[in-house]
């Protein structure tokens, strides 16, 4: 049993808290500031230019995953984290522009590395609030293998919820069910194939609901289920994902209907992207590849242009971005990055420079266990 816990842990991706993918070494603490030169909102540029063209219906995760993480990084304000020896993370802290801690979160575990408990911290000049997550970790029989429950409450009696997570005995999160103490609840089911691959996910609203059995007279619960939003996935021989469909089901509202297939190299590396909106392409993106797999060149068309007007360019020194150039039409920007590095080849120090002028400075403070 000891072995099951953690293969769990492992893959379910929900509660596995490893340390950022971008450090070497095995880190006991980061605390990061960042401190901004020029106007913040300019940075948000790019995304305004994307959403004019045309791409407002798709999110956001959609639209600028493609972006090396450092081009539009995620920290955008302070933070610290702590792990243990172990390399779970223990505590993150997260600050605002001014560089006050503004929440704060604590992680427990138990002895075979499941999360147990999640607290939040979080304060101002006028409030204090705590939220705590409670997991509990149960096996199952039959068709379920699996459940973990997470328990949700806040400093505000009024405010908890719940959700649990069903998995199968081959450890594939089949379920999803949340409750809250707002009145919506909802579940999402997850489908695969023979091989393991997801091929559908499905969103409801939930009601629970007492019903009468016409023969045997017993009273018993069952869902009532509105189904909402549903994501389909299907793939090619040779396991790459073919198209992603999602909101093209017939009661929800047409334009609700995206569709993105996909292109491959001999590599299995993305090289063409299609979006469709409601049955009709509005939007492509095209990739090239440096021999190391880091992105070159990414460049997005707009329904039936032949020739590109907007594509960005990255140029790299020791695996790190060092520079971007986007072409918006007529309109060039050059995104610039300088570092300083340890002696675990980290970066310490990175100041971004946008059209020759400093945009922000990003520190690192890095402990290390060895």
């Amino acid at each position: 049993m000891k072995l099951k816990f953690l293969y769990i842990i492992i893959f379910s991706p929900v509660f596995c808290f490893s340390q950022l993918d971008s450090l070497k070494g095995k880190i006991k603490s980061i605390k990061q500031s960042i401190t901004y030169t020029d106007n913040f909102f300019v940075n948000g540029m790019l995304y305004l230019r994307e959403l004019d063209n045309g791409q407002y219906s798709l999110d956001y995760e959609t639209i600028f995953k493609d972006f090396p993480k450092d081009l539009f990084p995620n920290e955008s304000t302070g933070f610290e984290k702590e792990f243990d020896e172990k390399g779970r993370l223990k505590t993150f802290t997260r600050s605002d522009f001014n560089n006050s801690i503004f929440l704060t979160t604590y992680y427990t575990y138990d002895e075979y590395n499941n999360l147990v408990q999640r607290k939040d911290e979080s304060s101002s000049k006028d409030y204090k609030n705590y939220e705590i997550a409670n997991y509990h970790y149960l096996p199952f029989k039959d068709s379920i293998d699996r459940l973990i429950s997470e328990i949700n409450y806040e400093s505000d009696p009024d405010r908890f919820g719940m959700k649990q997570y069903f998995y199968n005995r081959k450890f594939k999160l089949i379920e999803v069910r949340e409750l809250s103490s707002f009145g919506r609840d909802e579940k999402t089911n997850y489908y695969y194939d023979d091989s393991g691959r997801v091929v559908s996910q499905i969103r409801y609203n939930l009601e629970r609901s007492l019903r009468t059995d016409n023969k045997t007279g017993k009273e018993f619960l069952t869902d009532s289920l509105d189904e909402y939003d549903r994501k389909d996935y299907e793939y090619n021989h040779d396991g790459t994902l073919k198209q992603t469909v999602s909101g093209c089901t017939p009661y929800l509202v047409k334009a609700a209907c995206i569709k993105i297939t996909f292109e491959y190299d001999i590599n299995k590396r993305i090289i063409k992207k299609y979006f469709y909106w409601m049955d009709s392409l509005f939007s492509r993106r095209e990739y090239q590849y440096n021999s190391d797999n880091s992105i070159n060149k990414l460049e997005w068309f707009y329904k039936g242009e032949i020739k590109s007007r907007n594509y960005i360019e990255y140029f790299y020194k020791d695996k790190e971005l060092a520079k971007a150039i986007f072409t918006d039409g007529d309109k060039v920007t050059v995104f610039e990055f300088k570092y300083q590095l340890d002696s675990h080849n980290n970066w310490t120090e990175q100041i971004k420079i946008v059209d020759e002028k400093p945009f922000y400075i990003r520190k690192r403070e890095i402990a290390y266990w060895e």
